[in-house]
Formats: C-alpha cells, sequence, structure tokens
C-alpha cells in the first residue's frame, strides 16, 4: 500500500484519545465539552479509548485482537490491542481513515469482559480534517496551442483529491477586485489541479482564487461550508526566480522539489547546482520546475545552490546566486520497496539484499511466503485484492464490520489458497544494515526454501507492529535464470536462456509452456546455445501464456502478457526480398553538397544469402532532382568485390534542394536509395575583431570600441560601413575570500535594485566608416552613476561587407560604480523575532 497515493501527507501522525466512563448518558448529555462533530484526528493515525480503570488484561506485545470491541459508522476496519495495564484500547486500521468524514463510534458490550459491559464513550463522534486550499502557484509554461509561445498558468494544492468536475463551478479567479478567464485544464481527480489563465494579468500584482462552499473531496462525506481563499502573485518573465525550495519524501524516497516561474532544461541546470553535503542526484525536469532525486536521507539538513546565469525555457536569467536550506524531518510513516513496483527479479547468485525505505517507522513485521509454480498465472493476472485485513479478521462475534466498500483503498496478495507462509518475523529498523539511504532486508536460501522440489515466487510483506495501514507487499522471484521470448505469429515461441549474473547461455534446463488456462502445451530442453523452441499445434484451441525453467534448483519464469513488448515503434516488418534476390548497399562521402561540387558513391550488392554476386554483373545507378525527374543514370557493372563506384558532377547552375540516388538491376528492378542535400551557401567575406579600452571603467568615463577588418585573403576591408550598440546591464559579484557573503543590491520591495536598469540606460548606437587599413574607432561616454555596484557593459559591433551581409562582433568592459563593494554575511538557517544576529 502506497500511502501517497491514498491521501495527502500533510498532517502529523498523532494519538487521539476518547475517554470512557461508568456515567449515564443523561451525564454525557449535559457535559458543555461536547462538539457536533467531535474532535479532529489524523486519518494516519491510531485511535486510543481511555479508561478510568482497568478493563482487560494487557495483550502481549506485537499481537493484535482480532475481536471487534468497538463499531464505528462508517465502518472502519483494523484490529485492536489492550495497552498500559488494560486501562486503554488501541484500534489501528487497516487503511488511513477517510477524508473529510464524521465518525461514530459505539462500545459493543457482549464484547467487553464479564462485568464491564454498562461502560459507555464520553466522546462517540470524531472527524477528519475538512477540504482545505493549502496553497495557489503561479508561473509560466510553454503553451500547447501556439507553439513558441508562452502562457500564465496556476496550479491549486488541496489536502485531499478533489474532482475537477467539482472544482469547475465553484472556482472564481480575479486580480484587483476584476474577475480573469480561466481553463481547469485538469482531467482526473488529484491534490493538485492545474489551470490555464486566458486573458493579460498584471505582473507583480497578485492574483486571487475562491472556491465557493461546497466543495466535497473524493471519498469524503462532508462538504465545505465557508469559501476556501488563496492568493499568489504574478511572476515577471524577464527574470528566472525560484519560487519555492521543499523537501518531501515522495513513494518512501526523500527527493527535492525546486519550483520556478518558468520551466528550466535540465542540460543548462545540471552545471550550475550544487548540493551539499555532496550526494549522488539526477534532475527531472517538470511543468512548474525540477524535482531531484539521488542519496537525500531522512533526518539531514542540505544546502542547494544555484549559480547565476541559468536561463529559462522563455529567456528568463536568474541574476543573483540562489541558495537554501532545505531538509526532511517530521515526514508522516511510510512503508516502500525502493525497486520499481513491476520490478520482481532478484539474482538468487548476489546479495538477496531488498531495499526498503522505512520512515517514521521503528520496528517492522516481515513475512515472507511462497507462491507454487502451478499458481503463479493466478497471482500475477489478480494482481492484488481490494479490500481489508485478512481471513479471520473478526473472531467471535459473528459480524462483519460493513462490505468492504470503505477499505477500497488496501490492497494484499490473496495467498491462503496460492501458497504457504514460510516464517514472519520482527525487526528493529536500527538492526537493519543501511546503505545509500535505503534498509537492507536480506533473505537467506534455506528460509525460503529454495532447494525444496515444490518451485515457486515469493511475496514479501513489511508492515509496521504499531500501525497496521502501514503495510507493503512485493512479489520476488529469486532466480540466476534470465529468459527471454519471441512469440511467432503462428502461436510457436524461441525461448533464449542466459544466466543474469554472467550472462553466459544456460543449457540442459527443462522449459515447460503453459497456455493461458495453466495448460502445459510443451516441454523442451535448453541446447548449447540456451535456445529451445516451440512450435503450435496447428488447430490447437491453447494460447501460450507462460514459460516456465528448471535448471537444478533454480526456478525462472516469465509471463508472455504482461512482458509483451510494444513494437509500433520500431521497424521490425524485417527485410523485404525483391524479384532479383539482391540486396544493396549504397553510401557516398558526405550528405550535403554545393553546386559544382562532385557527388561520389559507392555500391556494394550481395545475394539474399549473402553470397557475392558474379562479377560484370550489370546495375543502374541513377540521379533524381528534386522535382523527381531524372538526372543522370549511370550504367555500370560491379567488379570482383561485388562493388561500384560512381560520380556525379553537380554544375554551378544546377538547383538546389533534396535530390535521390538510386541503385537498380540491368533489368530496372530498385535495389536500394539515398537522399543527398544540395544547397547554396557562403561564407563570410570579413574577417572582423572587436575589442574595449579600457576593459576597466569608472562613472563618466569614455570606453572606445576598436574595430579591424579585413577582406579573406585580401587586403583591408577599407570604407565598409558599420555600426557599434553600446548596453549596460547588472554583473553579480561574489568574492573568492567570502563565499558566504551576499553583495546583491536589494530595493525595499525585495526585489533587485538593477533589474530595471535597462529601462535607466537605454542602448546607444554609434556608426561610421572604415579607414583605408580598415580600421574604426566608436566612442561611449558612460552616464555619471554611483553606488550600484558592478555593471557589464557590451559593444556589439556590425560590419557590413561589399554585398551589405552583416558580420557581427561584440566586446565586454566592465564598469565599477563604487570604490568598495559592502556584502552582507548569509544567516544560516531561520531566526525568531527580537533574537540578536551577528551581522
Amino acid at each position: 500500500m502506497r500511502l501517497c497515493r491514498l491521501l495527502p501527507l500533510l498532517f502529523l501522525a498523532v494519538s487521539a484519545t476518547f475517554s470512557c466512563s461508568k456515567k449515564t448518558d443523561q451525564e454525557q448529555a449535559q457535559n458543555p465539552t461536547t462538539q457536533a462533530d467531535g474532535e479532529e484526528i489524523d486519518p494516519y493515525q491510531n485511535i486510543t479509548f481511555a479508561f478510568d480503570e482497568p478493563v482487560a488484561p494487557a495483550t502481549p506485545e506485537g499481537r493484535w485482537d482480532t475481536t471487534r470491541y468497538v463499531q464505528f459508522e462508517p465502518a472502519i476496519r483494523g484490529k485492536f490491542k489492550w495497552a498500559n495495564e488494560g486501562r486503554e484500547l488501541v484500534f489501528s486500521p487497516y487503511e488511513p481513515l477517510r477524508p473529510s468524514t464524521v465518525f461514530v463510534a459505539r462500545l459493543r458490550p457482549a464484547a467487553l469482559p464479564s462485568g464491564q459491559q454498562k461502560l459507555t464513550l464520553d466522546r462517540s463522534k470524531f472527524h477528519t480534517p475538512l477540504v482545505a486550499l493549502g496553497s495557489a502557484q503561479v508561473f509560466y509554461g510553454r503553451s500547447e496551442q501556439a507553439v513558441g509561445t508562452a502562457e500564465l498558468r496556476a496550479n491549486l494544492l488541496f489536502n485531499y483529491p478533489v474532482r475537477p468536475a467539482d472544482l469547475r463551478p465553484r472556482l472564481a479567479l480575479s486580480q484587483n477586485g476584476r474577475p480573469v478567464a480561466f481553463t481547469l485544464t485538469a482531467v482526473e481527480p488529484d491534490h493538485t489541479l492545474g489551470l490555464i489563465i486566458n486573458q493579460g494579468v498584471k505582473p507583480g500584482e497578485p492574483l486571487q482564487f475562491t472556491v465557493a462552499p461546497g466543495l466535497q473531496a473524493v471519498a469524503g462525506s462532508q462538504a465545505t461550508s465557508a469559501p476556501l481563499v488563496a492568493a499568489a502573485t504574478v511572476p515577471e518573465q524577464e527574470t528566472l526566480q525560484v519560487r519555492e525550495l521543499t523537501g518531501s519524501v515522495l513513494d518512501g524516497q526523500p527527493v527535492v522539489t525546486l519550483l520556478t516561474n518558468q520551466p528550466v532544461a535540465v542540460a543548462d541546470m545540471q552545471p550550475l547546482l550544487k548540493v551539499e553535503p555532496e550526494v549522488p542526484f539526477s534532475i527531472e525536469a517538470q511543468e512548474s520546475g525540477l524535482l531531484l532525486r539521488g542519496g537525500f536521507e531522512v533526518g539531514k539538513d542540505y544546502q542547494i545552490s544555484i549559480e547565476p546565469g541559468v536561463r529559462g525555457a522563455l529567456g528568463g536569467q536568474l541574476i543573483e546566486r540562489f541558495s537554501q536550506g532545505v531538509s526532511f524531518g517530521n515526514t508522516t510513516p511510510s512503508i516502500s520497496f525502493a525497486s520499481a513496483e513491476k520490478a520482481m527479479y532478484l539474482n538468487a547468485l548476489g546479495a538477496r539484499s531488498l531495499g526498503l525505505r522505512l520512515n517514521g517507522v521503528k520496528k517492522v513485521q516481515v513475512t515472507v511466503a511462497k507462491v507454487y509454480a502451478s499458481n503463479v498465472q493466478q497471482i500475477l493476472r489478480a494482481s492484488k485484492q481490494y479490500s481489508g485485513g485478512e481471513e479471520g479478521e473478526y473472531e467471535g462475534d459473528g459480524e462483519s464490520e460493513g462490505d468492504g466498500d470503505e477499505g477500497g483503498s488496501y490492497q494484499y496478495y490473496d495467498l491462503e489458497n496460492m501458497g504457504d507462509v514460510l516464517f514472519t518475523r520482527s525487526y528493529t529498523t536500527a538492526a537493519l544494515k543501511k546503505q545509500n539511504g535505503l534498509h537492507l532486508l536480506n533473505l537467506s536460501l534455506k528460509d525460503l526454501e529454495f532447494n525444496a522440489p515444490l518451485k515457486g515466487l515469493y511475496v514479501v510483506r513489511v508492515q509496521d507492529t504499531e500501525h497496521l495501514w502501514l503495510r507493503e507487499e512485493k512479489l520476488v522471484a529469486l532466480t540466476d535464470l534470465g529468459l527471454v521470448a519471441r512469440q511467432n505469429a503462428d502461436g510457436g515461441a524461441v525461448i533464449f536462456l542466459n544466466s543474469i549474473r554472467t550472462a553466459q547461455p544456460v543449457s540442459g534446463a527443462t522449459v515447460r509452456f503453459l497456455s493461458t488456462n495453466n495448460q502445459v502445451m510443451g516441454t523442451a530442453t535448453t541446447n548449447g546455445q540456451g535456445v529451445a523452441r516451440y512450435d503450435s499445434v496447428a488447430g490447437s484451441r491453447l494460447r501460450l501464456g507462460m514459460v516456465t525453467v528448471v535448471k537444478d534448483a533454480d526456478f525462472s519464469f516469465i509471463n508472455l502478457p504482461q512482458t509483451r513488448v510494444e513494437t509500433s515503434r520500431f521497424e521490425v516488418g524485417g527485410l523485404t526480398s525483391n524479384a532479383a534476390h539482391y540486396q544493396a548497399f549504397l553510401y557516398g562521402d558526405r550528405d550535403l553538397y554545393r553546386p559544382g561540387d562532385t557527388i561520389y558513391t559507392n555500391t556494394v550488392v550481395r545475394h539474399d544469402d549473402w553470397r557475392t554476386p558474379p562479377a560484370g554483373l550489370p546495375v543502374k545507378v541513377r540521379l533524381l532532382l528534386p522535382t523527381g525527374k531524372e538526372y543522370v543514370n549511370l550504367g555500370e557493372r560491379l567488379n570482383a568485390t561485388g562493388a561500384v563506384e560512381s560520380r556525379f558532377i553537380l554544375p554551378a547552375s544546377i538547383m538546389t534542394g533534396l535530390y535521390t540516388l538510386e541503385v537498380l538491376t540491368g533489368n530496372d528492378v530498385l535495389l536500394t536509395s539515398r537522399q543527398v542535400s544540395v544547397e547554396e551557401f557562403i561564407p563570410d567575406r570579413l574577417k572582423v575583431t572587436v575589442s574595449a579600452a579600457p576593459t576597466m571603467v569608472r562613472p563618466a568615463e569614455t570606453v572606445n570600441a576598436k574595430i579591424t577588418a579585413l577582406n579573406l585573403f585580401g587586403p583591408p576591408a577599407a570604407g565598409r560601413k558599420f555600426e557599434v550598440e553600446f548596453s549596460l546591464k547588472a554583473k553579480s559579484f561574489s568574492a573568492k575570500d567570502y563565499p558566504g557573503y551576499n553583495f546583491a543590491i536589494q530595493a525595499g520591495t525585495g526585489r533587485s535594485a538593477l533589474e530595471d536598469l535597462a529601462e535607466q540606460f537605454p542602448h546607444e548606437r554609434r556608426e561610421g566608416e572604415t579607414d583605408a587599413a580598415g580600421r574604426g574607432t566608436a566612442a561611449y561616454v558612460l552616464p555619471d552613476v554611483h553606488d550600484m555596484g558592478t555593471l557589464q557593459g557590451t559593444a556589439f559591433a556590425t560590419i557590413f561587407d561589399e554585398t551589405g551581409r552583416p558580420v557581427n562582433r561584440l566586446a565586454t568592459f566592465e564598469v565599477q560604480t563604487q570604490k568598495a563593494l559592502f556584502g552582507i554575511e548569509r544567516i544560516g538557517g531561520l531566526v525568531g523575532t527580537h533574537q540578536d544576529v551577528a551581522m
């Protein structure tokens, strides 16, 4: 059971306690603390009923009672145990409680010990949290309607999955009191629902999201009675901003979520992102940011930093260095396997260790069962059952806690009629070996009865001893035999058997071919190459469904319906033979030519059975124009090696486009073809260099851009017109001796004071002509500004040749607007109010 797929992990697991006493119903009705819906409890927790005196003997440690002492409405499936010397009755549900639901608990007198049948509950009602809107995220994304453009998007984050059809009529969006049009893009229920904003909004101003009352969570029974409100500021598209950095546990694995205001390419971010302390990690692109997966560990703190210069997909650039700490503390307890859900093969000759992600779990109970070979198809086809509890869940009372509809999220494998339980053991989390943030569960061949004559598939179950809903199961095939099957169109199959450890073929293995209804269709033995064949019986009503292999004590299988490779995206049609029964291979010196060049090609011809054709065999090699008409047809003869060389001369006036080369037999049977491109392209005729002097200047000083232009393989380019455009932009500064200091200049609004620099200092253009030596100079007087940090200037020069074709070059220079730069050391963590901070 994967908790993150059932309910959002937004609440801390605490213990809800219900007091019980011998008060009458009238006395309880007069209790002023009684609330209409009772107290709020977390969906992920046990429920404890406290008594003022011992009621029953304490349950032995590690055991749970299946007797139903308390009846819940709606029904909750789970188990009980007595704790604290019989003064507390602890109930642990099989799955997290239903969201946004009011529950009623009643003691069942018939199940209580003798003499305690008159006990009643002081508080019989309790409820899980109602639907809440956590926050709203606003960002830019690539438009799917107009390629190459951006669109403003938003995500609404709820604490439970919500149906888009329920949200759409209740959601309203506004800015400064004016309604804003939007389109809800989400289709399936989810915690996060996305939308596209269809009209222009003002950057820097907040958007108001309002959800009218009446919204209900999926599987919840209580709707909201008050509006849900959230706000988010519209970001600037010109600047790349990191909106949020959070650490969370996803499917049991710690991950770091990096939210940005526009998409970022993984290749651009990878070299500029650092994690301290260093851990191996990978970056995955998300709609609104990036996701970091790797060797992160729960309970540790990490520092994530991004160097300036990263560009977003929409052109925004990160101006200043970003650095923030992230941790994975106080996460909801969870259990999961490190391997993918479909991965089941574990090498029998290896370490035989399963990786577990245990978060907030102190002790687990491990149960291993074997499903026998004759039932493997059944368990793979049925997968997991949807219900709650095990056989004999409620003993002694003869009643069932509902029909199972309330527990539709709890999944387990039905093993009672398909195999046997081999062992059940308890492990403390601290006792399990740990590697790369994973706890390792070792499987012994002796415990698994690996050498027993009855072979099969294993089911490994890991469950928290104190919280029964924390439970995960996995199918494991312990083997060193790797199978690859190729099924023919007539139903036959070819089996390739290799060792997983050495990749060597395995010979002498017994192969059984089973139908989809579990009947043996045939047997075979692998040869020296590890190959076994099955020829289908003509007219047989049976269809091949699974292949099993036994070699000494090892057992393996491959289930064909679940392992089939979809081939629609591959070229699997094979080679189509032609009427001449020849194959031709055509290649050339390159794929791109200019008018006036010569195309050189070589052709190799072979029979279908790879024999070399006789020398002197006539073939035709022809070149087709882009229009499809024949341009040249050469009659050639093969040499003794079955090859022939050809060449085609392209006149300078030939048309450009995509040409086709074809090889045909003497009687015009097409053997092969190849396309080449003929294009007209002209290199630069000028060699241009640009330099800025001086490279380090002060405000109000003059910068000279010096240009030198030379004709390629000729004299200086005299009399050529040129343009030079000067511009200034902010340049981030960092001191090598002060790595933890921030030298950026911030405005009072929290934005960089240099963000509007382009508007304050517009670009200036200078024009001129080169002299007889091909040289030119453009001067730029810097504005007299101060206290703006370090600026970077750019001189972008454009020189035109005799045909008016431009050649561009640029030079940079640095402007220091203050004699000394002041930096503030970054504060290591969060600081409360009224506390001294060392600066």
